[in-house]
């Protein structure tokens, strides 16, 4: 007969621990974080050539839904030709001023004025409204000679602001340029400065609403950095057009790859036939795992698996999934136990009755014929009494007297025929989820380090093993099993 389990004290300060992890317990239970992203749909950019605007009846706003294609970032000029390009917002909700700074090359293009108002019948967007009272303001920065961008301010100054406040799409200001000389100038308002010269950027292009939010402003810096659409001028040359698709490089949503429809069906300025997440909006395209797929569509955003291999779909990729098949039971554990990984229909054999094959290798309760020794699976052996009580194992509900009943460890797939672990591979004892013989702090943590807690049975990060109730939730209640049977800072040997 297996030598009986013994559990005995270890450390100091338990009646101390106790208390603390019940109240951190609590504390992760409503700790949670979000990111706040203010207007993250509106988008700035160039329309150089403002005769195809989406503007055709001039009222001040372009007509919905909007025609992106109406909107011509790229344009070509010659030497010495006067020409107007608008700066448009796209998708703003209550704006009420900006800061516009155009980016250009002075060498190439000169800003000869600006108009952000409109005139009575044709309103520019911040005029739109026949309440709006806007300040208009603008001014090359720096100042001649070195010219390089140019800075539009208006501000909407009717009170109270709200009722003035435009939202929509439309044209914010019309600059009114002169090409200088033959070569390309780009076009931009992805623009921060630092104006006084101190290493802080402390001017920029930005948005605000009527309740002084600053609109697209997604690091919160103040400053504009949400979608952006750049231009080009080509003044007596051709633009460049790498994969000769009919839009030019500096104006292509996918410069390196055919797409003359610049389909872009997320709107992130990245066209359909490049963007690494075509569904989902991520102007910087961030990919952490070079897979090709981005992070905000990956699968596995930190392992790469360009083809998104998801065998249970759940929404986490084989290739970060610690249960592929999702059943319950992690790769680890299954693939310890001799089952399958990747078949929910295998499962790790556990000692339950004289029917049923879980890991499907036909043979039944294999691996607990171990006292006596005579060929039969100790849960069914009508001459084995694991524990010594004055059940024998068939009809004892707890045949190892570990606290934990037959069933639940079934369920967990530990084993219950043992109440101790004889080494790192034994699975026996629940509450010593690392197996290092001791029930502590480490065991407990495993519920949040992967974010089991508060999971259910089919949710990617559900494990079986934690599961102290067998009911198919990690909560407060199985992490208080280890306080119940007054086991935790133990440790249990054969």
């Amino acid at each position: 007969m297996r030598n009986m389990a013994r559990k005995v004290l270890f450390g100091a300060g338990i009646g101390i621990a106790i208390p603390t992890l019940a109240v951190a317990s609590l504390w992760l239970v409503g700790t949670g974080g979000r990111t706040a992203q203010a207007n993250p749909g509106v988008t700035l950019g160039i329309d150089a050539n403002p005769a195809t605007t989406p503007d055709s009846n001039g009222d001040g706003f372009y007509e919905e839904p909007l025609n992106w294609s109406l909107l011509e970032a790229c344009r070509q000029v010659a030497t010495g030709e006067n020409f107007t390009v608008d700066v448009f917002v796209a998708e703003v909700t209550n704006l009420t001023a900006f800061d516009i700074w155009l980016k250009y090359d002075p060498a190439k293009l000169s800003v000869t004025g600006f108009d952000a108002k409109g005139t009575v019948g044709s309103p520019k967007f911040l005029t739109a409204d026949p309440d709006s009272q806007v300040y208009a303001f603008g001014a090359e920065y720096p100042p001649p000679p070195q010219p390089h961008r140019y800075e539009v301010l208006a501000v909407d100054t009717y009170s109270p602001a709200l009722n003035a406040a435009e939202s929509g799409s439309g044209v914010l200001v019309r600059f009114n340029l002169h090409a200088n000389a033959q070569g390309i100038s780009p076009l931009s308002v992805n623009t921060k400065v630092d104006t006084d010269g101190d290493t802080k950027i402390d001017n920029g292009t930005y948005l605000q609403d009527a309740y002084s939010n600053r609109l697209g402003d997604t690091n919160g810096d103040g400053f504009f950095d949400g979608r952006m659409r750049d231009g080009a001028i080509g003044i007596n040359t051709t633009l460049p057009d790498s994969d000769n698709d009919g839009i030019p490089d500096a104006c292509d949503n996918c410069p390196s790859d055919q797409n003359p429809g610049q389909e872009d069906a997320d709107l992130d300025g990245a066209g359909d036939a490049c963007d690494n997440c075509p569904s989902d909006s991520n102007p910087n395209q961030e990919d952490a795992d070079s897979d090709d797929v981005g992070d905000l569509c990956d699968n596995c955003p930190n392992a790469s698996n360009p083809n998104q291999e998801d065998l249970d779909q759940d929404g986490v990729g084989n290739a970060c999934d610690w249960d592929d098949d999702g059943d319950g039971y992690t790769d680890v554990k299954e693939t310890a136990a001799g089952s399958d990984p990747l078949n929910a229909n295998k499962t790790p054999e556990v000692c339950d009755d004289a029917k049923t094959d879980e890991d499907k290798d036909g043979s039944i309760n294999e691996g607990y014929d171990y006292n006596p020794a005579n060929g039969v699976p100790d849960c069914t052996d009508p001459a084995a009494n694991t524990d010594g009580d004055a059940w024998t194992n068939p009809n004892d509900s707890d045949d190892d007297n570990d606290d934990f009943s037959d069933a639940t460890e079934n369920y967990m797939a530990t084993d219950s025929m043992d109440a101790c672990p004889d080494g790192p591979n034994d699975d026996a004892w629940p509450l010593d989820i690392n197996n290092d013989t001791k029930v502590r702090i480490a065991d407990i943590m495993e519920y949040f380090a992967y974010g089991s807690f508060m999971s259910h049975f089919g949710d990617s990060a559900y494990n079986k093993r934690l599961d102290m109730n067998a009911n198919g939730l990690l909560n407060i209640l199985d992490i208080m099993s280890f306080f119940a049977f007054e086991d935790f800072g133990t440790s249990c040997t054969n």
